[in-house]
């Protein structure tokens, strides 16, 4: 059957019709509504910057951006639209409530990194003395260590007589992985004056802590919860850790939580180092 020019250009013009139509109806099921757009000054820590505007669907961010590209998620009856311009800055409220950063940075900074599959064996014959050595090739004046698992070392802890026997001049200071247990040799227990050179004890406990009595009746070096925390406080902390040193590891630490998303976070861990010249340190704001 053939089909006359007029009767093709007729068909040709309704395809063309229901092809558009189609077309927009599709772009339209493809259009994200979203749920609430924000407008304001807004801050963003995918690249540390300031945006106009914000869009949120089913609980999830589905703009970043300019105020123009926000306006198209936004559909009358619809969309919550808050402007916020010209009062304030918003932020994502994305924070960490108990973070442990300034330790890891201090750990690199001044520290050791104790192998959390370490024996006492490897600890007393490899990671303590590196740790020593590290020490003194820096000039430190205390020894600082994190991450010994208790579990490896219950059956077999290490004593302050082992530690001394690696290093006696200069106080070490070795903390479990949880951060609730400390290993310590002799000067720092006679610092702490926890005992005399001689071994006579001086002081047998610690609100809220335990000082651990070996077999001979003398402190062993091990403590834990109040009573290692009270060791810190003898660790000469402004020589260890100093105030530029802090500064230095906050930027980086600001940095690195912004590339995770956080905005904002509680040390956890707080100022583990005892020191009397932080009471200068000022934050920097982000924005």
């Amino acid at each position: 059957m053939k089909i006359s020019k007029k009767v093709f250009s007729f068909l040709l013009v309704v395809l063309m019709a229901l092809s558009f139509a189609v077309c927009t109806s599709a772009a339209e099921t493809d259009r994200t509504i979203a749920d609430l757009v924000v407008y304001g000054k807004i801050f963003t820590s995918e690249g540390n910057q300031i945006v106009e505007a914000f869009a949120v669907k089913d609980g999830k961010y589905v703009y970043v951006g300019d105020k123009k590209g926000a306006e198209a998620f936004v559909e009358a009856g619809k969309t919550e639209v808050v402007d916020y311009t010209g009062k304030g800055l918003i932020m994502p409220g994305c924070g960490n409530g108990h973070a442990h950063y300034m330790l890891g940075y201090a750990l690199k900074t001044v520290g050791t990194t104790i192998n959390y599959e370490d024996t006492p064996n490897n600890f007393l014959k490899e990671t303590v003395p590196a740790a020593v050595k590290k020490a003194k090739a820096n000039g430190a004046t205390a020894i600082f260590g994190q991450g010994w698992n208790y579990m490896n070392f219950k059956d077999n802890m290490p004593t302050r007589q082992q530690l001394d026997a690696i290093c006696n001049d200069i106080p070490m200071y070795f903390l479990d992985d949880e951060c609730h247990k400390a290993l310590v040799n002799s000067i720092l227990l006679i610092k702490a004056g926890i005992m005399k050179e001689d071994g006579t004890v001086l002081k047998k406990e610690i609100r809220g802590g335990e000082i651990g009595i070996g077999e001979d009746g003398t402190p062993n070096g091990y403590l834990s919860e109040q009573a290692q925390t009270y060791m810190r406080s003898f660790l000469d902390n402004d020589n260890l850790y100093t105030l530029d040193m802090a500064i230095a590891n906050l930027a980086d630490i600001e940095k690195h939580m912004l590339s995770e998303g956080y905005t904002m976070y509680h040390e956890g861990w707080g100022n583990y180092f005892v020191n009397t010249n932080y009471s200068n340190l000022t934050y920097k704001t982000i924005v």
